[in-house]
């Protein structure tokens, strides 16, 4: 056992030395002995617990991933090749939402999902405000027209954009957040790069395990770029400080339609080397 202030390593006799943990470590700072495995050095571990994880006999122990708070994978999940194309290529980006309530804890378990995604270093930077209220969506949609409409003035790239304020207020329809009974936003800190990238992961796990409850998903793209530099009016709604960032964003609600076909891309494009 190496024990200090900060943290304890315990390996138990039943260790078979078989080095498994030494080889996945992402900081390469566990050496196998002729008496198991060690920590010599503790100051790079980012704390992913995959040598709790991987351990065959649960022979190690390390509070900074305590054996007691991992979950035994009893049975490995089977599922063919061809199911899990399919559900891959069955999630789509939903438009149109019926008009009924997404209970809490529905959306509090894709999160819970979401936030077991890989990010970079281990860093599990993101953070999320769930909106449910109807009056807080809308502020937030008009809001982001605003800045389509301001922005495109002066960038040409943008101005194909600028209708959709007039469909808007023409027809009643919330053509940033399609009329979705409640919306995720994704938050990281301003200074670290990686923030966003690790948003996509989250968000991406978040949009593959909702239809598993029922619910479809559609990236809100405009509101998150809207939203990438600080305003103080936006953030004070969202409750985020100006070090905070707005790194992603989900509509979320109960698909009113339903697909029947998997739809093809263009060809698939890749070089071997």
């Amino acid at each position: 056992m190496i024990s200090t202030p900060d943290f304890t390593f315990t390996v138990a006799a039943s260790c078979t030395k078989c080095s498994a943990c030494s080889h996945v470590c992402p900081s390469s700072i566990i050496a196998m002995t002729a008496d198991g495995p060690t920590l010599p050095n503790a100051k790079i571990c980012i704390k992913c617990g995959h040598c709790v994880a991987i351990c065959p006999v649960a022979a190690l122990d390390f509070s900074w991933t305590p054996l007691k708070n991992q979950t035994n994978i009893e049975k490995p999940l089977s599922i063919t090749a061809e199911e899990a194309e399919q559900f891959l290529r069955s999630r789509r980006s939903i438009r149109s939402y019926r008009k009924l309530e997404v209970p809490t804890d529905k959306l509090e378990k894709i999160l819970d999902i979401a936030h077991y995604a890989p990010t970079g270093g281990n860093s599990q930077s993101i953070s999320y405000v769930v909106i449910k209220s109807s009056e807080t969506i809308k502020a937030l949609s008009n809001f982001t027209l605003e800045w389509i409409d301001a922005l495109a003035k002066t960038n040409a790239s943008f101005r194909q954009y600028a209708n959709l304020s007039k469909i808007s207020k023409g027809t009643g329809s919330d053509m940033i957040f399609r009329g979705a009974p409640a919306a995720i936003v994704a938050v990281g800190p301003r200074k670290l790069p990686m923030a966003r990238d690790n948003a996509r992961f989250n968000l991406a796990y978040a949009e593959l395990f909702a239809p598993t409850l029922g619910l479809g998903t559609c990236w809100a793209g405009f509101f998150e770029m809207s939203t990438s530099e600080y305003n103080k009016e936006v953030y004070d709604i969202l409750g985020l400080t100006e070090e905070q960032m707005v790194v992603g964003a989900l509509m979320v609600g109960y698909p009113k339609y339903h697909y029947k076909r998997l739809v093809d891309r263009n060809p698939l494009k890749f070089t071997l080397l």
